[in-house]
């Protein structure tokens, strides 16, 4: 099975794999592309992940997520 689905959209899928002294890893995944980091316990962002998400699988052209990593904040849009 490769990467699309019957209508040629892009599968993602998100794994996530270890959970180690208040982190939890994970890996997203876009066809040939990979995002792997972690989520601290202290900034917690799941439930703002999940909306990023169905936001994007909607089809919402203009939606962001913070991601805060403690050290460092990335925003994706």
């Amino acid at each position: 099975m490769d990467s699309k689905s019957e209508n040629s959209t892009e599968i993602l899928t998100v794994d996530f794999y270890e959970v180690d002294a208040g982190w939890l890893f994970f890996t997203l995944r876009v066809g040939q592309q990979t995002f792997e980091g972690r989520f601290s316990d202290i900034y917690d962002p799941i439930l703002d992940l999940r909306v990023w998400l169905e936001a994007i699988s909607e089809g919402v052209q203009q939606t962001s997520f913070i991601y805060n990593l403690g050290w460092q904040v990335l925003l994706y849009f």
